[in-house]
């Protein structure tokens, strides 16, 4: 059977659908179509490793506040901890960037030589920063054609970020949240997406193939198309994509730092450490 033959409720995430029904407060529900019990397992999973929900499978705080925000939970999640961590406004843009499968290019314009020279490295082996720079680029030139058409960009694309964050800011209106970024925004931006997307961290294992530390899935970081250069590839990579078709491939990029995923990932890398050390 073709995956395109395959019912949605059997092969895509099931985060919204149990947020709702745990919000609803129904003892039961009765499926059209009953979900596979591995994908609906991995969600309930996923949505406790981010803090929606407890470990009895209530909504907690941020889980109901998701609901509020109406976004989907892995975004609201991301919101609301770069609200805690002051890097708010920069987020809608990064949310933009994601959710709008966006094909900024980094690697035709001039002014990413002007990034180059300007971000120290371990800025650099973020893709996603830089994807947000070229936005802010475009926003500092006053949204021009004339500058995405000269610097190589899609416009449709570009214009499409700026859409998703003027809906994202209407609905932080409706829920009283102001945005907030601090002068030293970066770090805390890079925390925020360690925070939601820690279980895609891998680790280098050879030029520029990384394999995922919790299911092992080796993938290739085509560093030449991230703009990083020659022997500054990070040696722990975090993606937020993945792209099958020749080889498998980590798109939308970050480096970080080994203490983030303990830090942000304890419920699954502390008990897989232990787990390795009582061997």
């Amino acid at each position: 059977m073709k995956i395109s033959q395959i019912p949605e409720i059997k092969r895509l995430s099931l985060n919204e659908v149990i947020i709702t029904i745990k919000n609803l407060k129904l003892n039961s529900f009765q499926f059209f179509e009953n979900p596979n019990l591995l994908n609906l397992q991995s969600s309930l999973y996923h949505l406790w490793l981010i803090d929606l929900l407890d470990s009895n499978g209530d909504l907690t705080k941020d889980g109901l506040f998701s609901i509020e925000l109406g976004m989907p939970s892995v975004f609201s999640k991301l919101i609301l901890n770069s609200i805690r961590m002051k890097c708010s406004d920069k987020c809608l843009t990064l949310i933009g960037i994601l959710s709008n499968y966006s094909t900024i290019n980094i690697t035709k314009s001039f002014l990413l030589k002007e990034f180059l020279h300007e971000k120290n490295q371990f800025i650099l082996r973020a893709e996603l920063l830089i994807k947000m720079e070229v936005f802010y680029r475009w926003k500092f030139s006053n949204f021009s054609v004339s500058w995405a058409i000269k610097n190589g960009q899609d416009l449709k694309s570009l214009m499409n970020i700026r859409k998703i964050r003027k809906h994202l800011k209407y609905q932080l209106l409706k829920c009283n949240l102001k945005l907030n970024t601090s002068m030293f925004y970066t770090t805390s931006l890079l925390k925020s997406i360690t925070s939601i997307y820690f279980m895609n961290t891998s680790i280098l294992v050879k030029d520029n193939i990384y394999m995922t530390l919790i299911s092992g899935i080796r993938g290739y970081f085509d560093s030449s198309k991230q703009s990083i250069q020659k022997g500054c590839k990070p040696k722990l990579l975090l993606f937020c994509e993945l792209l099958i078709n020749d080889r498998i491939r980590f798109l939308n990029t970050i480096g970080i730092k080994i203490h983030w995923i303990l830090k942000y990932g304890n419920k699954v890398f502390r008990t897989k450490l232990n787990n390795q050390n009582n061997l």
